[in-house]
């Protein structure tokens, strides 16, 4: 694993700086402390330089490359000039990026090998060179490409690929069919920065990719502009499309972006990349933030819930302590009542309670069937619902987190099918959630780790119909249920034979790492990071 990044000394670099995200991002950086090289084409060499010159009123180190991210020569020189400017680069932002709004059948050779040349030879040669510098370094780094919705949801059209603009049925067929060179794009850079994660992580270099819908840019105005040619429509229905079709009823800003692309390139975003103990960690990260905390396990759990609380209080926050079965509406609805009457409040709600069942389908008794699904699902319906109505009572908005998993992205054959059931669930009503309240200001979003360091090494000693009736540290359980239907040793399920060697960044997360996660998504920044599944 590399060493520990020096957060005061680190440089970034941002391609596409002169104006829009790329724009904000770098300013973001620099007020999170970053030194901030920008990048730019010729044309945008007044707006850059005048970016450069509000980095350096910030009190941070600046410089201005000028250079076009498709000409190879030019982006390896660009990376040198950093370097020696700099002193190193620790984290690479590949923004720059144009966009078409062209029939497929209209679309030129040359209009054509242009957007690719940009949108992702432009990537491909940031990630090359800056990777090459940064695996040189021995101490890791931090790469974010430029995706985009488009890059997620395959161009039909306007509606199938950024679902933001209706088709008029008396329009020529041309105008429903306009993004397939844009889309093509952003599928290219999701697919290489994936790629890279994989081929980087074991340097200590994370790479990932930002993919938003609808920001009002000056890219967004020439689409609008374009989309108003074709349809001989009024100037501005793109946005007003866009914001109608969002979960929360408005459209994002470049602040937006780059709010999240300063959590991507933090230090504490280390296992993020390509994409117990949690529910502790996530109580005193929030702490930590500032916020008062509310705790609530079983009865069974009442020590170890309490001595959370003692935690946070310590930190100079409120907390109470809150017994429940998160499967029970009538305690569910209590529990929030309860909440709201000692806090005054509730802002925020972490569904985190969960168990494991590791077992064949040909094995799995009903009533474990139900008890899985009543505490993973119901539970996280349960949450949902109850802190929904107050936060909408309360109509000041609200963040809501539940507890995914990979596997409720990635099905196993490694005889978890009801935990995967679950898991797969729970993203679907996260989405379902994120759209119904979405207009009162309400996020709804799941985190979906893979394997967490929460207890791996020290297996309990019961039998495993014990083990699911406690919804507590399930890594643990999980590991001892491999080793009674595999045969494998204890802590092997955690070992880099089996998961850590599979990582992408070649070790397992900690449970710090999901807390970090959950504090930007429940943070004023994350107000448009909405029916999100990481």
């Amino acid at each position: 694993m590399a060493a520990p990044i020096n957060e005061s000394s680190r440089v970034a670099l941002v391609t596409g700086a002169g104006q829009g995200i790329g724009e904000a991002i770098a300013l973001r950086l620099a007020k999170d402390g970053l030194d901030v090289a920008v990048n730019d084409v010729q044309g945008n060499l007044e707006k850059v330089s005048a970016l450069s010159k509000k980095i350096v009123d910030m009190g941070r180190k600046s410089s201005v490359h000028i250079a076009d991210v498709s000409e190879e020569d030019q982006v390896a020189r660009m990376i040198d000039n950093v370097v020696k400017e700099h002193g190193s680069l620790d984290v690479m932002v590949a923004n720059a990026g144009i966009v078409l709004v062209e029939s497929l059948l209209e679309t030129t050779v040359e209009q054509w090998d242009k957007i690719f040349a940009i949108n992702v030879r432009g990537v491909f040669l940031c990630y090359k060179y800056a990777g090459k510098q940064m695996v040189a370094q021995g101490r890791g780094g931090r790469m974010v490409g430029a995706s985009s919705l488009a890059g997620k949801r395959g161009s039909k059209g306007f509606r199938t690929c950024l679902e933001i603009h209706p088709i008029d049925k008396n329009t020529s067929d041309n105008t429903s069919v306009m993004y397939a060179a844009y889309c093509g794009t952003k599928f290219a850079v999701r697919g290489i920065t994936q790629a890279a994660a994989g081929e980087l992580g074991r340097h200590g270099i994370t790479v990932n990719a930002y993919a938003p819908g609808c920001i009002d840019t000056a890219l967004g105005q020439r689409m609008d502009e374009r989309i108003s040619e074709l349809n001989g429509g009024a100037r501005g229905q793109f946005f007003k499309s866009c914001a109608e079709r969002s979960l929360l009823g408005y459209n994002g800003t470049t602040e937006d972006i780059a709010g999240l692309v300063s959590y991507l390139v933090s230090k504490e975003a280390h296992f993020v990349t390509g994409q117990t103990g949690i529910g502790e960690a996530i109580a005193l990260r929030l702490a930590e933030d500032g916020l008062d905390v509310a705790v609530n396990d079983i009865s069974g759990s009442l020590e170890k819930v309490t001595a959370v609380s003692e935690k946070i209080v310590a930190m100079g926050r409120k907390s109470s302590v809150h017994i429940a079965d998160v499967s029970s509406e009538d305690q569910v609805e209590k529990l929030v009542k309860d909440v709201v009457s000692k806090h005054g409040s509730l802002d925020i709600m972490i569904a985190n309670a969960g168990i494991v069942l590791v077992k064949p389908f040909s094995e799995t008794t009903v009533e474990e069937w139900d008890r899985i699904f009543s505490i993973n699902v119901r539970g996280v319906f349960l949450c949902y619902k109850h802190a929904g109505k107050q936060m909408i009572t309360q109509g000041r908005g609200g963040r809501i987190v539940a507890a995914s998993s990979l596997a409720g992205k990635v099905g196993t054959s490694y005889n978890y099918g009801a935990y995967i059931g679950t898991k797969f669930a729970v993203r679907g009503i996260t989405q379902a959630a994120a759209g119904e309240l979405g207009r009162y200001g309400i996020t709804v979003n799941a985190y979906a780790p893979g394997v967490i360091e929460s207890a791996m090494s020290n297996p309990i000693p019961v039998s495993f119909p014990e083990v699911i009736t406690y919804a507590i540290r399930p890594a643990e359980h999980m590991d001892q249920r491999t080793q009674e239907l595999s045969g494998t040793a204890p802590g092997q399920l955690f070992t880099e034979v089996v998961f850590a060697k599979r990582t992408l960044v070649g070790y397992n997360g900690v449970p710090n790492d999901v807390a970090s996660l959950v504090s930007y998504l429940v943070s004023k920044e994350a107000h448009f990071v909405t029916g999100w599944l990481k």
